[in-house]
């Protein structure tokens, strides 16, 4: 049985392994707008991008607590993703903002 320590160092990773998978999939999308694809090939990134991140989760849970799938793992994995989610929903906000408020100065000069 683990400790309450043990327990809370392997919800910290778990969060770091969510941040780790929206992450990801974040370089995924800006890779996207970089190159154009087809829904093809599209869909062929996101099997193998889905293939390694199920295999990266598998491995953190393996590492951490012995292969056995704990309630607060899954908890920490999700708290992880809307962390990282709520981050960028927030830079992309104030990246708008700041761009209304140059235009606008722009405008005025």
């Amino acid at each position: 049985m683990l400790n309450i320590k043990k327990e809370l160092l392997v919800f910290f990773c778990a969060c770091l392994t969510g941040v780790n998978v929206r992450a990801g999939y974040e370089i995924l999308i800006f890779l996207r707008k970089m190159i154009i694809h087809n829904n093809l090939v599209k869909g062929i990134e996101d099997l193998f991008y889905w293939i390694f991140m199920s295999a990266y989760i598998f491995s953190q849970i393996y590492a951490t607590t012995y292969g056995s799938i704990r309630w607060y793992f899954l908890l920490g994995l999700v708290f992880g993703v809307a962390i990282i989610q709520k981050l960028i929903s927030s830079g992309e906000k104030i990246h708008k903002k700041t761009r209304k408020n140059l235009e606008i100065i722009r405008k005025n000069r």
